[in-house]
Parts: C-alpha cells; sequence; structure tokens
C-alpha cells in the first residue's frame, strides 16, 4: 500500500515527492514549517467548521456531546499546537530545525 499523505518522518511535496525530513535541506526544512504555520489558521477553521456541520446530522444526544466536547478543545488549541496535532510531520520539522540550529521565524 502506498502513502499518498506525509507521515511522522516523511515530508510530502506538492508534486508527490515523499523526502525524509533528515534529507531535507536547510531552506526547505524552513520554508515548509513556515507555510504551514501561514496555514494553520485556515486549516483549524475549515476543520471546525466541518465540526459544527457534522452537529447538524447527529441524532444522538451522546454523539452530539462527543462532537461538542470536540469543538471545544478545537476552540482552545492555538495554532502552533493544532499544527503538532494534526499535521504528522510538523514535530519533525520543528526538532529538526533545532538540531540543526536554524531561526525559524512565523
Amino acid at each position: 500500500m502506498k502513502l499518498k499523505g506525509p507521515t511522522k518522518t516523511v515530508w510530502v511535496t506538492k508534486d508527490g515527492q515523499r523526502i525524509p525530513v533528515r534529507d531535507m535541506e536547510d531552506d526547505h526544512v524552513v520554508n515548509t514549517i513556515r507555510l504551514l504555520r501561514r496555514s494553520a489558521a485556515g486549516a483549524r477553521l475549515k476543520e471546525l467548521d466541518d465540526a459544527f456541520s457534522c452537529l447538524t446530522f447527529l441524532n444522538g444526544d451522546m454523539a452530539q456531546m462527543a462532537v461538542e466536547q470536540e469543538i471545544a478543545g478545537m476552540m482552545c488549541q492555538d495554532d502552533e499546537n493544532w499544527l503538532k496535532d494534526h499535521v504528522p510531520t510538523y514535530r519533525a520539522l520543528i526538532s529538526e530545525a533545532a538540531r540543526r540550529g536554524l531561526a525559524v521565524i512565523p
């Protein structure tokens, strides 16, 4: 089975090339982190919108409460923590940048 998306240690470029984070060039690591940070707020809002939309389709109280709790947790998260929880490669990118001593300014 071929993986399409990124994993914890492999980034997938927009043209589908799979690159282990440890093999990425310094500029690529920094630019990827910046890209993810720039797009985090929009991605978080889309996920929240999807979760609110899901509420309209639920029939049971327990299911609705579970989604409401998930939404509450998502609303309390900042972009950085959302990235750590939802983008598999983000933690590896941050660790690799720190290991190399790269300055990543938002």
